[in-house]
């Protein structure tokens, strides 16, 4: 069970939704004895030359206003102290909005948003022990929450029965979930598909022992 839903993701799942995704998940490995893990994070891109970037923006802007010809006409010509400040608080303003989420996220390209995506749901994978199964069969199911992104990642003893297109349609039922808002919606349509693809492979057994639990992890 979730404890707390927090602040960054209380418009899209509340405490009776992450209940529901783990009674999903306990469903589902009824029927497997692979180990569903699902994942949530607030968000995987970092871009350090975000803020670099954001000041040079800004300054350009700021320039080009100074020197073009309609304002050139309008505004004081010598006021240079007006454009010493108007110079400096784009500068500051661009510093601030290159370092906070949203400047990083609409400064950092797609590709590269979706790689480090990738990276920080190979993260989770470790951090949620899925490796330490017997027979490797843990899946996780992750989302990236800011991104509106999902990855599942399948240890090797799903990997060497099932490839990754296996699950093209758990990530896009993952991702429409985020995309709409309905994250326990999402995840519950995804954890059965993930239980059915599982099943045929990996069917559950008679002394099958829960590894790992079964709630929605969350992670800031």
């Amino acid at each position: 069970m979730v404890n707390k839903i927090p602040s960054w993701l209380k418009d899209a799942l509340d405490e009776t939704g992450a209940d529901f995704i783990e009674a999903a998940v306990k469903e589902g490995e009824k029927r497997t004895a692979g180990e569903i893990v699902p994942v949530i994070v607030q968000g995987s891109t970092i871009n350090v030359s975000a803020p670099l970037l954001a000041v040079f923006i800004a300054g350009f802007v700021v320039l080009a206003l100074k020197h073009g010809f309609w304002l050139y006409e309008i505004a004081e010509p010598t006021s240079i102290w007006f454009w010493s400040a108007l110079f400096l608080a784009a500068i500051c303003g661009g510093f601030v909005f290159g370092n906070h989420p949203k400047g990083q996220m609409l400064l950092t390209p797609r590709w590269e948003k979706r790689r480090q995506v990738q990276q920080r749901a190979l993260l989770a994978f470790y951090q949620a022990d899925l490796t330490q199964t017997e027979g490797r069969t843990g899946i996780l199911l992750f989302v990236s929450w800011r991104e509106r992104q999902a990855v599942v990642l399948a240890d090797e003893g799903i990997a060497q029965h099932c490839d990754k297109s296996a699950f093209e349609g758990v990530v896009a039922e993952l991702i429409r979930g985020a995309k709409d808002g309905q994250l326990a919606k999402g995840y519950a349509k995804a954890i059965d598909m993930s239980a059915n693809i599982l099943a045929k492979h990996i069917p559950i057994q008679r002394d099958d022992v829960n590894e790992l639990k079964d709630s929605l992890r969350i992670i800031d």
